[in-house]
């Protein structure tokens, strides 16, 4: 178990379109980087409040026609109290890069807190939800729970196959932003693990998570063939 460290690289902006929204912030978070976080300050009935938005995986409609908003990732933990403790850290660290005056030589704002929160960088928990679809690489979806406080939306999992031994592997995709670069598009992730190995330690938690759905589908098969046999 080690001490969780934020640090924040903010970007300001003041738009008449979207008064409350004050930056966009890159916002460490142990071991993961996430991209783009709204910091807003919101007039309320108790004064004003800094609040802040991860960024969007996706949206949909339910069947009821009510919109729903998945973010890529989002702050989670199965002890309610650590949670509570997260928002406020993060709170306060983009309080204060939100504060600063002067700005580094990229013109961002930057702060950095050690929490109180001790976190298990070595505890992963995947979950994988396959598809079939006509994309020949595409195998499913996985949810991942990194830590005990951060869970990761809409990872894609993908198959292909290695040209040098021709065996298949699992690849992994995070959500991604389009941007325009020299008349190209760039494909930004939106949310990355940033320590040495991790990625490839998720990927692997993806994997066996995949496998695992995948045998537990085809029980569930089974099971249904033998009573229609019955």
């Amino acid at each position: 178990m080690e001490k969780l460290v934020l640090k924040v690289n903010l970007r300001k902006v003041n738009s008449e379109k979207t008064p409350e929204i004050k930056g966009f912030a890159d916002l460490t978070i142990g071991d993961v980087v996430v991209r783009d976080v709204a910091v807003k300050v919101r007039d309320t009935s108790d004064g004003q409040k800094l609040i802040f938005d991860m960024p969007l995986s996706r949206t949909y409609e339910t069947n009821e026609g009510e919109k729903r908003y998945v973010k890529a990732v989002e702050l989670y933990s199965t002890d309610e109290k650590i949670r509570e403790s997260l928002v406020y850290d993060i709170k306060t660290v983009l309080s204060e890069a939100l504060e600063k005056k002067e700005a580094n030589e990229f013109n961002r704002y930057t702060a950095e807190l050690i929490t109180d929160i001790e976190y298990d960088n070595g505890r992963i928990n995947s979950k994988v939800y396959p598809v079939e679809t006509n994309d020949n690489s595409l195998r499913g979806f996985s949810n991942l729970l990194y830590g005990n406080i951060i869970k990761f939306n809409d990872i894609v999992v993908k198959e292909f196959v290695r040209q040098e031994d021709g065996k298949p592997f699992i690849a992994i995709q995070f959500p991604q932003k389009t941007i325009e670069k020299e008349n190209e598009k760039e494909y930004i992730d939106k949310v990355f693990p940033s320590a040495q190995g991790l990625r490839e330690r998720f990927r692997q938690s993806i994997e066996e998570a995949y496998v695992e759905a995948l045998e537990t589908q085809m029980s569930s098969n089974d099971i249904d063939d033998e009573e229609m046999s019955i």
